[in-house]
């Protein structure tokens, strides 16, 4: 069976792409293992509370300015919110699964359930996908949405055990929801081995329970600090507590030498079958109270999976994502796209492409690069006076006050405008990353100056500490920042940055705040 497009997996971004090839006309077909949509959120977290907030009462009825605080709901010209779904801050896994099939069934997207896709092969310029290992569906464009799937075991740690030391997936669905499951904790000692959220997650819901709870791993930010959604939230810091104040919790950085975990196996021992952390074949980890666990849970996080590729697909950061160019192309293999939590490798650690609030807008961009629509454009005339300023002077207002694509992907998306001398025109683009200027067709006949406006973190003196003064004046928090490039035969130089003022609660809407603005664009000759 033929078909132009393949999207793999039936999450929130392989969901959110089909919306926008529907609305286009588009030919696809999304190919999804299970007998349902979203199925991650179906079963995670253990906990069933997201950290991905829900702010529905915000003051507003701007559509785009209530995007901002929504990071759940998908992209859509039909009103379909998650905000209708929960009221709460931080809502339930179940409502955004709910959320997603019923955002699937309403707007009609095609999927093939329980179409299991045993290997891909790469042919002549064209995939083929062996599916339940029988049916053989062909496109030219294959687009994976199956984000980080394959669960991230430490290399570094030699197993000597008879009980497999388990992975944060490899519980069953509503495992820390049961009370009976639950009591087989009270007072054990838990080693939980990896200190991202999962950890934090689970030693929150076992700390009534466990008589000791240990979290060992690499030292992690904050999100409050490095205002990386990805790091550890504060949501969780009530385990903090628990370590901070001494209560028989810990948290530990790991060395990163070779270890080992055995298993007490003297049946004779009162420490039988418990779990002992080793720095080498003798010598234990920690010594005293904690030199045995009753259980270990590598919370270690997720890899991207591609072990259903029978070609090489280039990897990049510690193998976790797959390496992509400018519009999510893989990097050795043409026509292979990855969407989602797999086109974050080109703001990790900096924004939120991993996350729905962030990649709904890059699929949004996906689908502009790559030719399937048009990029957002305004055009304003330019005629010599003062006066041709008021409108785009108003635009970048309106677009830093209420964009919530500016606001989610900060540091990353920016809006371009640059003057165009053989139609006497301002053309202004709205949400286009940096290496796109260089790369796509769209931006290679420019010439010129160009002007970026985003929104970003930090200054010149960026400072971490979050619970600080607050300084308008030397913004560590969000602003706008204005910058100037030169752009030549696709080559693009960075000439003067211009930075604004933060304001408390990111609200820019004073009319001072404009009236720089225009004065910037105005008086220091930026079009031409």
């Amino acid at each position: 069976m033929f078909i132009e497009n393949i999207i793999i997996g039936s999450g929130p971004a392989g969901i959110q792409l089909g919306y926008f090839y529907e609305k286009n006309n588009i030919p696809y077909i999304i190919l999804e293992k299970t007998n349902h949509s979203a199925s991650f959120f179906d079963k995670y977290p253990h906990t069933k509370e997201l950290i991905s907030i829900n702010k529905k009462n915000t003051g507003s009825t701007n559509k785009d300015f209530n995007l901002r605080h929504d990071w759940n709901s998908l992209l859509n010209d039909e009103d379909l919110y998650f905000t209708n779904y929960s009221d709460e801050y931080y809502p339930k896994s179940s409502d955004l699964y709910k959320y997603i099939n019923d955002f699937k069934t309403q707007n009609k997207i095609k999927i093939e359930y329980n179409s299991d896709i045993t290997k891909i092969n790469k042919n002549e310029g064209v995939y083929e996908l062996i599916v339940n290992n029988n049916i053989m569906y062909i496109c030219n464009k294959l687009i994976i949405a199956t984000g980080l799937s394959l669960p991230n075991r430490p290399e570094n740690i030699t197993l000597n055990v008879t009980d497999p030391v388990r992975h944060y997936g490899d519980f069953p669905k509503d495992f820390f929801l049961i009370k009976e499951n639950l009591n087989r904790y009270k007072n054990k000692k838990l080693l939980l081995f990896g200190s991202g959220n999962s950890s934090y997650e689970l030693a929150n819901a076992l700390n009534s329970y466990c008589s000791h709870i240990i979290i060992l791993g690499s030292l992690k930010d904050f999100a409050i600090s490095s205002h990386y959604v990805g790091d550890i939230r504060s949501v969780y810091m009530k385990f903090l507590d628990t370590f901070h104040l001494k209560s028989l919790n810990g948290i530990d950085k790991f060395r990163k030498d070779k270890h080992f975990i055995i298993q007490n196996n003297d049946e004779t021992d009162i420490n039988y079958k418990k779990y002992k952390l080793c720095n080498n074949i003798l010598g234990s980890y920690y010594d005293g109270e904690l030199e045995y666990f009753d259980e270990v849970i590598f919370c270690t996080g997720w890899k991207f999976d591609d072990n259903i590729f029978n070609f090489n697909v280039d990897k990049v950061i510690n193998n976790k994502f797959p390496k992509i160019k400018y519009n999510y192309e893989s990097y050795n293999n043409s026509n292979l796209f990855f969407i989602g939590s797999l086109m974050q490798s080109l703001d990790y650690k900096k924004s939120s492409g991993g996350f729905i609030h962030g990649f709904r807008y890059l699929i949004k961009l996906f689908m502009q690069l790559n030719n399937y629509v048009q990029f957002d454009k305004i055009i304003f005339n330019y005629d010599f006076t003062f006066s041709c300023y008021d409108e785009l002077a108003k635009y970048i207002h309106h677009r830093i006050n209420n964009a919530s694509s500016l606001y989610q992907l900060h540091s990353v998306l920016l809006d371009i405008f640059y003057y165009n001398t053989k139609t006497n025109e301002i053309i202004y683009y709205n949400d286009i990353t940096l290496d796109s200027i260089t790369n796509h067709k769209e931006f290679e006949n420019i010439n010129s100056i160009i002007h970026t406006i985003q929104l970003k973190y930090g200054g010149k003196n960026y400072n971490l500490d979050t619970l600080g003064d607050f300084n308008k004046n030397d913004p560590t928090f969000l602003h706008l920042e204005l910058d100037i490039y030169l752009k030549k035969d696709n080559i693009i130089v960075k000439t003067d940055t211009i930075i604004f003022d933060e304001d408390l609660i990111s609200n820019f809407k004073k009319e001072s705040y404009y009236n720089k603005i225009r004065r910037i664009l105005q008086f220091c000759n930026l079009i031409i």
